[in-house]
């Protein structure tokens, strides 16, 4: 870029975007600021949606199916908000087999039984959750989402429990690296919940009866452009009795996004706010980020790539139904020179629940009926596959003088 401040005037580059593309123009002085821009839309596509359901009938998971649970309410109140947004959903028992069955959504806890577990083919007692994810990912396509809901209790054998945890963190990474290749898309959300619990827990010593909460988990797996749009139509809040955790993992989006004017031309002045900035706000779709809504709404979340003169500071969320998630605002100093300028929305660290919700040992449930034996390096299999994507969305613009 060239830029000479008194009589010569300034050349500017055309360039391709291939991520949002927002043209920013600003003078010095005493001049205005405005904002020229190439509105990105959002994608609807024609395609029929298929939800494929698997739920885990080891026989560990016995104990959530008693009557008036938890667990059952729960299933059954986000398959069927799911169910009534897709055009197909299929049924799934899994363990070291798949076995499809049928059953009427609108009552699904009548499946859920340790009878029904019981006829099902494959091992009900030795199942492997890194097994069941590779062979869940492998059958989802773009069209698909994925739900699996299990215990995520990883059966630790006898001798270096590391070790073992270890090579299974490297299997589901192998997992979603390999899916990631073939789905560019492929997004990923982890929930936790709770529910009562009462049956026989297995480990590698034996079992033991236990009555207690307990938690469980439900995987959404697929494309993340329609689990964005699934999740603005059913919200979590939909889970009977809620839900206690939540983490998601997805590639870098192109953010939709478009300004409200009634101007034909894409270009728009700029408010004065109290601080002497000059400020637009950005509708915005942030669904296919996959994020909880308080890490959308943290700014800090957003960083500028030149500093302090241009930086978001404002989010507003828009009621469910829109097409866009939030409204963006962007603040710019009157003095800010021309530049090429970034806005990344980054991936948060790892929550740290994680961690504390983890057993290591998987081997005194009574001191940690509140955790999930080797949950943590499940779930860091599944990050350690996303490591690459640094930004979950980008924001580019060019900033110039009138």
């Amino acid at each position: 870029m060239i830029f000479m401040q008194n009589k010569a005037k300034i050349i500017i580059p055309l360039v391709v975007l291939l991520i949002v593309v927002v043209a920013i123009v600003t003078c010095t002085g005493n001049s205005s600021i405005f904002v020229q821009w190439e509105p990105v839309v959002i994608q609807n596509s024609n395609n029929s949606v298929k939800l494929k359901v698997y739920i885990e009938n080891s026989g560990s998971m016995d104990g959530y199916m008693r009557q008036k649970s938890e667990f059952k309410d729960a299933v059954k109140s986000y398959v069927n908000a799911l169910d009534l947004k897709v055009d197909t959903t299929e049924l799934y028992y899994i363990n070291t087999q798949i076995s499809s069955f049928k059953a009427d959504i609108a009552k699904l806890e009548e499946a859920l039984n340790p009878a029904s577990f019981a006829k099902c083919a494959g091992s009900r007692s030795n199942s492997d959750i890194a097994d069941m994810l590779n062979n869940i990912v492998m059958r989802t396509e773009d069209n698909s989402v994925s739900m699996f809901i299990s215990d995520c209790i990883l059966d630790v054998p006898q001798g270096d429990a590391v070790n073992f945890f270890g090579v299974k963190q490297t299997n589901v990474t192998r997992t979603f690296s390999k899916a990631l290749n073939k789905h560019p898309k492929l997004g990923v959300e982890i929930i936790r919940l709770s529910s009562t619990y009462q049956g026989m827990y297995y480990y590698a010593k034996g079992c033991e009866p236990i009555e207690s909460k307990r938690p469980y988990y439900i995987w959404m797996i697929g494309n993340k452009e329609l689990l964005g749009k699934l999740n603005k139509k059913v919200a979590l809040t939909t889970i009977q009795h809620g839900y206690d955790n939540y983490v998601a993992f997805s590639s870098t989006t192109n953010v939709p996004f478009d300004i409200a004017t009634s101007l034909k031309e894409h270009k728009i002045k700029g408010n004065l706010n109290i601080k002497g900035q000059y400020v637009f706000d950005f509708m915005v779709d942030m669904s296919e980020t996959l994020q909880e809504e308080t890490t959308l709404m943290s700014s800090r979340n957003y960083v500028s790539r030149t500093g302090r003169n241009v930086s978001v500071s404002g989010i507003e969320n828009v009621k469910q139904g829109s097409e866009y998630t939030h409204i963006l605002t962007l603040a710019i100093s009157k003095n800010t020179k021309p530049c090429s300028e970034t806005i990344s929305f980054a991936p948060p660290a790892m929550p740290t629940w994680i961690d504390e919700v983890n057993d290591d040992s998987g081997s005194d449930i009574r001191k940690n009926m509140n955790k999930t034996t080797g949950i943590k390096y499940l779930i860091k299999g599944v990050s350690d596959a996303y490591k690459d994507y640094t930004n979950l969305a980008t924001i580019d613009f060019r900033i110039k003088n009138n």
